[in-house]
């Protein structure tokens, strides 16, 4: 997985972005070796340029993260505004790439 990382990072410099917001099901199966079905709850993977992928994800998904340590890990519940806590893990400036497919709802 850690590899999978700097192959991201290699990516992500070569293309001028500072980070990727993985959100899909299979995508963040791929990043995380988790398949979570999110119920329309927000669930991302946020990976820099440089520095730590962070993981945001509804606290009821808590026991099914099989990764622990590789990724900073934000767990969020009902009533919190989940869309704020991903903003805070994005770089203060350049260009991020979000995957194209978004329907968690806060």
């Amino acid at each position: 997985m850690k590899n999978l990382h700097v192959a991201s990072s290699s990516f992500l410099n070569a293309s001028g972005l500072q980070a990727v917001v993985v959100i899909t099901p299979s995508n963040f199966f791929y990043f995380s070796g988790t398949w979570i079905d999110s119920h329309e709850r927000l669930q991302a993977i946020v990976i820099p340029e440089t520095g730590k992928p962070t993981m945001i994800i509804h606290e009821m998904s808590k026991e099914e993260i099989k990764i622990k340590g590789l990724y900073e890990t934000v767990f969020w519940k009902d009533g919190e505004k989940s869309l704020e806590l991903l903003l805070k893990t994005l770089p203060d400036r350049g260009i991020v790439a979000i995957e194209n497919l978004c329907q968690a709802k806060t």
